[in-house]
């Protein structure tokens, strides 16, 4: 059984290959802005982006994977620290990848790097938050 909050709902958000959860509320619109901004924020690649109720955001063109957030903590990690909490969400089976990992990565970075270089603010915030 998954650890339960006070109000009964699963902590962990996990939802099955059949799309049921394990007491995971419905997304909320909060989440579903995040979702559409966390797209925005990586240039908008060609992937489809989904919560754990099937709410998603597609990316223009043919699309290379699919990526599905399980649970509401998966996708606060990721707008809080995307790389970090895509790769640590991935490792604990809360971020799941459906098509080519490497492809659904490599679109994802290419996007993230041409609004970059399209982008002067984003271009020097970048390179501030990486100065050690």
């Amino acid at each position: 059984m998954a650890p339960r909050d006070r109000r009964g709902a699963d902590l962990l958000g996990i939802v099955h290959e059949d799309g049921s959860s394990l007491g995971q509320a419905k997304s909320s619109p909060l989440d579903r802005w995040l979702l559409r901004r966390i797209m925005q924020a990586a240039g908008t690649p060609a992937i489809s982006m989904r919560l754990w109720d099937g709410y998603r955001v597609d990316g223009p063109g043919d699309l290379v994977g699919k990526v599905t957030v399980l649970g509401r903590r998966a996708l606060w990690n990721l707008v809080r620290q995307a790389e970090v909490g895509f790769g640590d969400g991935y490792a604990a089976g809360l971020i799941r990848v459906d098509g080519d990992l490497v492809a659904v990565l490599e679109a994802i970075y290419l996007s993230v790097r041409a609004l970059r270089q399209n982008s002067a603010w984003l271009r020097w915030r970048y390179e501030r938050a990486s100065r050690p």
